[in-house]
């Protein structure tokens, strides 16, 4: 009977443990896809201001400000450390002294990813506006990569969830069956 309780708790504890592991595994994904989000949208930003110098010639997307309403956190920052909200749901801590002892503040990694795709969507859908022989008619064509990137976290995170897909329609993270 002893060993039958203690083959139970190692397994719970085992099960436990894995879920650690994996949930970490899935935030440090998440973090390296936001990072790619951010650089892609820098990226798109500089090339618009080449290709469209005077202003956008046709109506564009921006929800920056609801996506960085929709997560902010009620962390009381350190002295003479500035606060960025990066509209992904994290906040990032800058100190001017260059020290890096205050690391970035971020919601669930779904919020993340929800984001995210919101993010990837507009810039899909400025992009797709664009001149295809320019250089963000190229970034247009690789959006849908990391947009199904991080749609699959999402899900992996919220299964019984839907989600808006790259051409506005909605859609559910677990096929109907």
């Amino acid at each position: 009977m002893k060993k039958m309780v203690a083959v139970v708790i190692g397994f719970i504890f085992a099960t436990h443990v894995s879920a650690q592991c994996n949930i970490a595994a899935i935030e440090k994904q998440q973090q390296q896809l936001s990072r790619q989000v951010e650089i892609l949208h820098g990226n798109i930003l500089s090339f618009w201001s080449v290709a469209y110098p005077k202003g956008s010639p046709f109506p564009t997307r921006d929800g920056a400000a609801e996506r960085r309403a929709a997560w902010n956190s009620e962390y009381r920052r350190k002295e003479g450390v500035a606060t960025l909200n990066n509209g992904l749901g994290c906040l990032v801590f800058v100190n001017p002294s260059g020290s890096d002892d205050t690391p970035s503040l971020c919601g669930p990694v779904e919020l993340q990813a929800r984001l995210a795709m919101e993010a990837l969507r507009e810039d899909w859908e400025n992009t797709g506006m664009a001149d295809k022989n320019s250089m963000l008619g190229s970034i247009h064509d690789s959006i849908p990569m990391l947009w199904a990137e991080e749609k699959t976290l999402y899900c992996v995170m919220r299964p019984e969830t839907q989600y808006i897909g790259l051409s506005d329609n909605l859609q559910n993270c677990t096929p109907k069956t």
